[in-house]
Parts: structure tokens; sequence; C-alpha cells
């Protein structure tokens, strides 16, 4: 389990935890090591490290919380990283903000385009059967589960991992049942029968941060303190899987770019992505052909945009993400390993 209050790495020096508004809990925590520097919008407070070790027991209780926090966060950020992965997307809905109604126009060219993405380096594929695109429509189970059910038939003999985004339950245990491996929750169980799903077949999971639906989310991104809101809000989705039985070994974390955040927001995400490895999960990024990209660069149309998706990805992978959710690999791909290589 998740601490009860959570503590964010930002730099070797600084780092934003709950704020102690007691002077002696100050003081102690400030003779452990950290010392108090300013409150943030959310009540929230960052700390600088001063060096100092003090061995005594804590009285107060609010600063022995905090420093247990950032301990947790600190041995977290210094786990080693595992190898770059690339979760390629194959969308088969035909309303795909990028890609609708190009490969998905029959079972061959689905075949042609998932065995050309595993040439250029896909270690997942990761089937979609709803839009979760702005003010895109839902997609009834039943529904998803025909696409999804015939993507696998066709696909059935490639060696390759099998992601499933949905956001259903329902969903999730028709294609877990049939070889599955990943669930990518886009609303981060959202579905309350998703944690005990997950945990049933021990699959993995992953928890992208969000607000409100795809019709609303754009009304959501008001926050005070951006990357501590959106770890405080997964950390407490994260507790209810391991609550539900899931290996918390399991769990990968997306802070949720494009969701319910600005073009600016996007961009500080990626900026302070190592950040999220205080949460002690791997972090999937997903920056791929997003109209935050159209902030900086106007004339670009979607299927247009994966020179500067791949300049994304190279600073997500540079910051310190595990997985990267991408619509294509190839030479870019090479680009973003070289960008993990220079960390």
């Amino acid at each position: 389990m998740l601490p009860e209050t959570t503590a964010l790495k930002l730099s070797n020096y600084q780092w934003r935890a709950a704020s102690i508004n007691d002077t002696v809990g100050r003081e102690e925590l400030a003779a452990h090591g950290f010392l108090w520097q300013q409150l943030l919008g959310d009540g929230s407070a960052i700390y600088s490290s001063n060096g100092a070790s003090d061995d005594n027991e804590f009285t107060c209780v609010e600063a022995s919380a905090v420093h247990r926090s950032i301990s947790f966060a600190g041995q977290a950020c210094s786990r080693p990283l595992g190898k770059l992965k690339l979760m390629a997307i194959v969308n088969l809905t035909e309303d795909s903000f990028s890609d609708g109604g190009t490969y998905q126009i029959n079972d061959e060219a689905l075949r042609n385009h998932c065995q050309q993405l595993i040439a250029e380096g896909a270690d997942i594929l990761d089937f979609g059967a709803e839009s979760t695109r702005p003010n895109a429509c839902e997609v009834d189970d039943e529904t998803q589960i025909k696409l999804l059910s015939n993507a696998m038939r066709v696909l059935s003999d490639l060696k390759v991992t099998l992601s499933i985004d949905t956001r259903s339950s329902v969903v999730a245990r028709h294609c877990l049942q049939r070889g599955a491996n990943i669930i990518n929750d886009v609303s981060a169980f959202g579905d309350k029968e998703m944690p005990a799903t997950i945990a049933e077949f021990g699959a993995q999971v992953v928890l992208m941060h969000s607000r409100g639906t795809a019709k609303t989310m754009r009304q959501h991104c008001d926050y005070d303190y951006l990357i501590g809101e959106i770890c405080d809000e997964l950390s407490l989705r994260v507790n209810a899987g391991i609550d539900a039985g899931i290996d918390a070994a399991n769990i990968i974390i997306d802070p949720g770019i494009g969701f319910a955040k600005t073009a600016q927001q996007n961009f500080d995400i990626i900026g302070n992505l190592r950040a999220f490895r205080s949460l002690g999960f791997p972090v999937l990024a997903g920056p791929s052909r997003k109209s935050f990209i159209a902030s900086v660069l106007p004339h670009l149309e979607p299927q247009q945009r994966d020179g500067a998706t791949m300049g994304a990805a190279s600073v997500c992978a540079y910051n310190e993400a595990e997985y990267l959710r991408l619509h294509s690999g190839g030479s870019n791909w090479d680009a973003v390993r070289i960008a993990q290589a220079c960390n």
C-alpha cells in the first residue's frame, strides 16, 4: 500500500509532501534532513534536503508521517529502470481521431498493420474498441467484445503481448479469458468491478489519470498543483486495486496526457514525468498525435504529427518513462531509445 500522504521527489534537493503547520514538527523534520520551504496551492508544501541526519525519534505525528512518505518516494525513485517498451496503438473503431477508416477496413489490413507494428519494435499491441478522444460517444460492451474478439482471432498466431484498452470489466473479463495480458483502463477503476476482475486473472493493469468523461473532461482542467494532484488521485486508485487483491508488481501508472489537461499542462507533465516514479510503479506515457501538439504546430493534421510525437516521446523516455504508447515505431523508436540511454 502507498503511504497515507503522497510525497514526490521533484529533484535531488526538492520534495513535495503534506504540509506541517506545527513549528515543533517542522523543526523535527528539519533535524531529520528536510526543511519546510513554502506552501503550495493544493495545501501541500515544498521541502528542501538540508543534509541533516537526526537519529532521535519524532514526537510530532505529522512530521513522522511526512518523513516516512519522503523516504518511500526516495526509495521508489531509486528503483532501476526497466527496459523501455513500445505499446503500439491499434484502434478498432473507424472514428479514431488520427487513423480511422484505414487499417480497420478489413481483417487483412488489420493483420498487415499489426505485423508492421511488430516489425517496427512493438512489444505490446494495445487494442481499443471505444474511442476516448474528447467528445467521443460511448460504445456498448457487446460492440466492443465483437470488435475485440475478431481482432484477437485474426492475430491469434502473432507472438506479442496483448493489451485491451477498455473501461468495462465485462469487456476485460471476456478478453482476459481469451488470452489478453494487460488491461489499459483510462478510467482507473471507474467500473467498480474492474479491480476484482484484474485480481482474479492476475493480469497487469494500466491506471490512467483523468477526470470526468470523454464529453466533459475539458471542463475539469483546474489544478492547484498539477503534478501533486495527479499523483494523489492516482494513489487512491492504486490502493483500491491493491485492496482488491491486485499484485502491486502488476500495476503501471499513466498521468493521462491529453485527458482533462490543457496543452500547457500536458507539457508540464512531460517535463516532470520522473516525479511520478515517486509512487513506486512503472510510468506509461501516451503523447502520440494528441492535440496539445497543435499548440506549437497548428498546421499539422493528427496523422502528420509523428515527428512531433517522437520529440515528446523522447523527452518522456529521458524523464524515465518505462512504457510509451504510440501509433508507430521504426526509426522514430530508435530515437526514443537513444533518449533513454542519455539519462
